[in-house]
């Protein structure tokens, strides 16, 4: 499925030392710069930056590629991998992938289009999950999205 003109379909690759398959989080974005290598990197570097998601996640966790697909204007799409080799910094006795944090997206259009949703592998430890399966209390993860 072509991506729209102006917006990409990002990923993150992960891969855990213990695990031997990787995890991906994907997500959208509505680009500005028109290469897919530059905004690969872009997304990389918010994926690093100080306080960012890297924090949240297993040190055991390696950011391994960022896979960015640019929509174009009547033409395939533009894609690029921006490859790294970034350790998650969060000591977590954790739970495996398919335990995942579930981000509930939602803005103020209403609908389908309105919402979403994005899961984050190895970003729970033991003490955030209740024995209901959900998180234990809002401040149990720092603020993961703006």
């Amino acid at each position: 499925m072509a991506t729209a003109p102006g917006y990409a379909a990002c990923s993150y690759e992960l891969r855990h030392s213990l695990v031997s398959r990787t995890a991906f989080i994907t997500f959208g974005i509505d680009a500005v710069a028109t290469d897919p290598a530059t905004v690969a990197t872009q997304v990389l570097s918010a994926f690093t930056s100080a306080g960012s998601l890297f924090a949240t996640i297993d040190n055991n966790v390696t950011l391994v590629a960022t896979r960015v697909s640019l929509g174009t204007d009547g033409g395939e799409d533009l894609q690029a991998v921006a490859a790294s080799n970034f350790a998650c910094t969060n000591n977590l006795p954790g739970y495996p992938p398919n335990v995942a944090v579930l981000v509930h997206k939602r803005t103020a259009r209403g609908g389908r289009r309105g919402r979403g949703r994005i899961y984050l592998p190895w970003a729970l430890s033991t003490s955030d999950v209740t024995e209901a399966a959900s998180l234990a209390g809002p401040g149990s993860l720092p603020s993961l999205l703006p």
